[in-house]
């Protein structure tokens, strides 16, 4: 069919002249010079198709021609305030700069909608660059193909799967989602019988279709069966389709994925849960420094007394196990709060030569530990306490991967790995690695676990035999230090986990045996212990009296305030928890403050986060004692601050 304008004279383009020529004007294929401005406004005015003209650079109207006006019903005057997309809803003017013919729905200022080509060329009025577009109408059976097709696309976008019907039940229409989950494309299912997607006994079907003829509507969860023989749980939700007779012309079906929805549920749960863990972890961390404080005072002055070999053992073995067990309770607050641990230049053989101690003492006699560290082995930059735990937890999974024996293999070794590495690691970087490896000939892990064995709370063990958070805090910690974790396992073979930590390559370990430094004294400077523990108050009471120091103890901020108001000519330091229920570090910091800006404060806290540090450095306290603490570590801090101007 020929073009309905193919026979009129119209005007296709305007040339932009050169320095040479005269600006030459196109109609119908015959070059001509140019008319006038008005005569080319003219020449649209009397056209009998909507025409319009818009500015090159911003696209707005500069004139519609009187056919505008009249099939549209917007006044000349409105045009130059509107934009192109809200009389052409859903088009992007750019294209036009582009010229040709755009598809598009033209709207009329009743709100009504009419399908048009629009036929846009680009011209020069004046040395002004424009663009002329003239809209040709579609017919009523064109329009409704144009609003069909913007239906399907609709469709397509879908994030649920849509499934259209005949009265009979065969697939009219198939939308993208519907493909993606059940497999078939949607020309191989139209004609096909939707009941036949679904599993007997997965639902009443033929009480689904008498519901919507009856009701029109139908709500349930069904099982269906992909192309590939795979089961898939869906909530389908039927609507009947009638005609203006109110006779049945067709079934919708809407299916949502219930295992999608049940893994987004999932996701939610898991993230609930982590904060839950979050908030327990520290109130028990608050609890647990509180415990290990005083005995790691008290071996402090158990120190100081004449006490024989044997004794001494016991004392360095108490302190030992107070020592990781704060070392641990930092570690699940790195893990449950991002709290980030000490970081110093460690030898990671001695951390495995720890291990190895551990392992023989607690390990079923029939699993043999080999170990192989190389003498030269490089340092690394970390927290030992969590890089023991990371080791310590790869140990356990390979001693419960071997519940009728075996071996396992410790390994740490020097390599320098090449950018290939990060085919295996994408979050890998190039360079110098310490690398330690845990290998057992275990029962292996089977590819579909391997998949999810780094998943919070994700575990293969029995209730009450394991969290699922192991793997991820290992991996979780290694990260935070700069490395990465690979695994390899076979079912039945045997598992290996490398654990690449960045080496450092220049540093040196600033632990070094020698001499203890001397602990300094006090002068009979009176020193406000405020702590809500008794015995975190007695403890810090014993070890500086026996250090030349005078104490008054508070039992919470409220006492201390009263105390510090009474004696404040005589007091010369505070040394203040920071969790208490009456009156907190932070408020009392900021009440002493108030009474005496130059007063020296010292918080004590397991717990305190860099906000609450910063927010603390906002009121004048700069020093900060982490618990549970040593004596030497308390009594070296209280010393430099006395000495502070």
């Amino acid at each position: 069919m020929s073009s309905p304008y193919s026979n009129t004279r119209l005007l296709q383009r305007i040339e932009r002249p050169n320095a040479k020529t005269q600006p030459i004007l196109v109609v119908d294929g015959e070059r001509t010079q140019p008319p006038s401005v008005m005569d080319f406004f003219a020449l649209c005015e009397s056209h009998p198709l909507p025409m319009w003209v818009l500015d090159g650079d911003s696209l707005g109207f500069i004139a519609v021609n009187a056919a505008s006006v009249e099939n549209y019903g917007f006044a000349r005057e409105d045009y130059p305030e509107m934009s192109v997309g809200r009389i052409c809803p859903g088009l992007d003017p750019r294209i036009l700069r582009d010229g040709g013919t755009i598809r598009a729905r033209v709207r009329t200022q009743g709100g009504g909608e009419l399908g048009a080509d629009l036929h846009a060329s680009a011209a020069y009025l004046n040395e002004r660059s424009t663009i002329l577009v003239v809209v040709h109408h579609l017919s009523e059976l064109e329009t409704s193909d144009l609003r069909a097709r913007e239906l399907e696309t609709i469709i397509d976008a879908a994030q649920v799967v849509i499934v259209l019907c005949d009265p009979d039940g065969r697939i009219r229409l198939w939308n993208q989602r519907a493909a993606g989950l059940y497999g078939w494309t949607a020309e191989e299912s139209l004609g096909l019988q939707a009941t036949g997607l679904y599993q007997s006994g997965c639902g009443d079907i033929a009480g689904a279709h008498q519901a919507v003829r009856e009701h029109g509507a139908w709500n349930g969860d069904l099982k269906l069966t992909t192309k590939t023989g795979l089961s898939v749980d869906v909530n389908s939700r039927w609507t009947a389709i009638l005609d203006d007779r109110g006779l049945l012309r067709g079934i919708l079906m809407v299916d949502t994925d219930l295992g999608n929805q049940k893994a987004i549920e999932e996701h939610a749960l898991r993230s609930q849960r982590l904060e839950s863990i979050g908030t327990l972890a520290s109130g028990i961390a608050h609890d647990l420094n509180n415990i290990l404080t005083p005995i790691l005072m008290s071996v402090g002055i158990l120190r100081t007394r004449p006490i024989d070999s044997e004794s001494m053992k016991l004392i360095n073995a108490i302190e030992g196990s107070a020592e990781r067990g704060a070392g641990i309770v930092r570690q699940v607050l790195t893990f449950a709060r991002g709290v980030a641990g000490d970081r110093m230049i460690l030898q990671p053989r001695h951390l495995v030569n720890e291990l190895i101690k551990i392992l023989s003492q607690s390990f079923p006699k029939n699993i043999a530990v080999r170990t192989q560290t190389p003498k030269d082995l490089w340092m690394v930059s970390g927290d030992a306490t969590q890089i023991h735990q990371v080791l310590l937890n790869l140990c356990v999974n390979a001693r419960d991967a071997m519940p009728e024996g075996g071996s396992m293999l410790l390994v740490a070794d020097n390599v320098v790995l090449d950018a290939a590495v990060q085919e295996a690691a994408p979050e890998a970087k190039p360079g110098a690695y310490v690398m330690l490896q845990v290998t057992d000939t275990g029962s292996g892990i089977a590819p579909e676990i391997i998949k999810r064995m780094y998943d919070p709370f994700f575990t293969t063990k029995e209730v009450g035999k394991g969290t699922g958070l192991g793997l991820s805090t290992a991996r979780g910690i290694v990260k935070n230090h700069g490395g990465f974790m690979l695994a390899e396992s076979a079912v039945g073979q045997g598992t290996t986990f490398k654990v690449f930590f960045p080496a450092s390559l220049t540093g040196e370990s600033p632990l070094k045996k020698g001499n203890a430094p001397e602990i300094p004294r006090g002068n009979g400077e009176l020193i406000l212990v405020v702590d809500d523990e008794a015995p975190v108050r007695a403890a810090a009471t014993r070890t500086l009296e026996g250090h030349g120091y005078q104490v008054y103890t508070a039992e919470d901020g409220a006492d201390a305030l009263a105390l510090y108001f009474q004696r404040r000519s005589q007091i010369q330091l505070v040394l203040t928890d920071y969790t208490m229920e009456q009156m907190d570090g932070m408020q009392l910091a900021q009440a002493l403050k108030r009474l005496d800006p130059h007063v020296r404060i010292i918080v004590s806290s397991g717990q305190c986060g860099e906000d609450k540090v910063a927010a603390f450095r906002a009121r004048g306290v700069n020093a900060f004692l982490d618990k549970p603490y040593k004596p030497e570590a308390m009594l070296q801090m209280i010393y430099e601050e006395l000495q502070r101007e």
